[in-house]
């Protein structure tokens, strides 16, 4: 799963290593720091991993992870996503994920 939010892009696979988790993967280490300062004590530590495809990552149970994205879902109070994140995250990111939009709108047509 890809989720592109507010607070980050993360891709979620489950992790074959710690049964009943998932593996939450970032490229950026704000992303990954972000969703973990929500996990707030519960947190595990971020493993950074330069070789790899995504940087950054940290195993949670998936029931935890199911909330951290219904928490996400519950605070959008924004008319335009693209808009909100040039609030949140700045333009340059704004930008990367308006040609993420351009690219899959050729899914529609």
């Amino acid at each position: 799963m890809w989720l592109i939010s507010s607070i980050g892009f993360f891709s979620v696979v489950r992790d074959t290593h710690t049964d009943g988790h998932v593996l939450v993967r970032a490229r950026v280490r704000e992303d990954i720091e972000a969703l973990a300062l929500r996990l707030g004590e519960r947190a595990p530590k971020i493993v950074h991993t330069p070789e790899r495809d995504y940087a950054f990552r940290i195993s949670i149970p998936a029931a935890t992870w199911v909330g951290l994205v219904g928490e996400l879902a519950g605070e959008i109070d924004y008319p335009n996503f693209k808009d909100h994140v040039a609030a949140e995250q700045g333009y340059e990111r704004a930008r990367t994920y308006g040609r993420v939009w351009s690219t899959l709108l050729r899914l529609q047509r």
